[in-house]
């Protein structure tokens, strides 16, 4: 009933993010000028309301308004935009294919800041299809460029996705590093959702060091922030990890509260799937198998 209730309102919700943002757009620019950032606010607007298809369909047009105007930085924006687009559907050739046009035209322009979103982009690529030592280099190359520009979001975002890399290649310690400077960054541009991820990737490298103290103390960090903000996406989420962290340490009193909490949050959020889930995991420590 709310899905639905959610979709019937998308094209007010569309209209209305499209007015908005239209309406602040600078009086003086020119009528092609708007048209490509309109189809751009509209591929954004499409993304948010997940609708993938309708979003890369808007962002193509803004690709062709800014080929046919000679626009390079808005081609690079517009194909990082359509890449992040096929690679979230798992079509990682074309996702590719898009990342690198936009490296070759920033490089040909010496565009900084798209030089430093296309290789972050590349190294998620090489990810996606298991190449971490690939993916490592891309964000190793993107973070001089993002450095240079000044964005500590975008930079706190690379050294994310370099720790996670990291971390698949099973490096704790290198990820450790990254998660540690991602943190750091993210703390003091009052970036919530690079510390959230930051925190959990900090807590998944503790354990594979075998650190469970400091494990937990970033995982009761990672809660207090996500309450503190009233995220009860992050909350939810927190506690799900606490919960199973608690349960492989065979701390089963300590699982079953963490669960019990977690299940009230799903409610909350009237998320049933990930209550079923919870519940089905819950039960799994109340009643192993075997023992009835």
């Amino acid at each position: 009933m709310g899905r639905a209730g959610a979709a019937g309102g998308q094209p007010h919700q569309i209209r209305r993010l499209l007015a908005t943002s239209i309406g602040a757009l600078p009086p003086d620019w020119g009528f092609i000028s708007r048209w490509a950032v309109t189809y751009n606010l509209l591929g954004r607007a499409y993304l948010e309301l997940g609708l993938p298809v309708a979003a890369e369909d808007a962002l193509r047009r803004q690709l062709t308004i800014a080929r046919d105007q000679e626009d390079f930085q808005g081609q690079v924006l517009a194909l990082n935009n359509i890449g992040n687009i096929l690679l979230r559907r798992q079509n990682v050739a074309e996702a590719q294919q898009a990342f690198a046009e936009a490296l070759e035209i920033a490089v040909a322009i010496d565009h900084v800041e798209g030089r430093g979103i296309s290789l972050n982009n590349l190294g998620l690529v090489a990810a996606a299809v298991n190449n971490y030592p690939e993916a490592i280099k891309r964000y190793q190359e993107a973070l001089l460029f993002r450095r240079r520009v000044g964005d500590p979001l975008a930079e706190a975002n690379t050294l994310n996705n370099l720790g996670d890399s990291h971390y698949a290649l099973g490096d704790a310690i290198a990820a450790v590093r990254s998660y540690r400077l991602a943190l750091s960054i993210a703390e003091r541009s009052f970036d919530t959702n690079n510390q959230f991820r930051a925190l959990e990737g900090l807590s998944q490298a503790h354990v594979l060091q075998g650190d469970n103290r400091q494990a937990l103390a970033r995982l009761e960090e990672w809660l207090a922030l996500a309450r503190a903000e009233e995220d009860l996406f992050q909350e939810l989420v927190a506690l799900r990890s606490l919960a199973i962290f608690a349960r492989d340490l065979g701390d089963f009193e300590a699982a079953r509260g963490y669960y019990n909490l977690a299940i009230a949050v799903a409610r909350d959020l009237q998320d049933d799937r990930t209550e079923i889930l919870l519940v089905n995991e819950l039960t799994q420590i109340l009643y192993p198998p075997g023992s009835y």
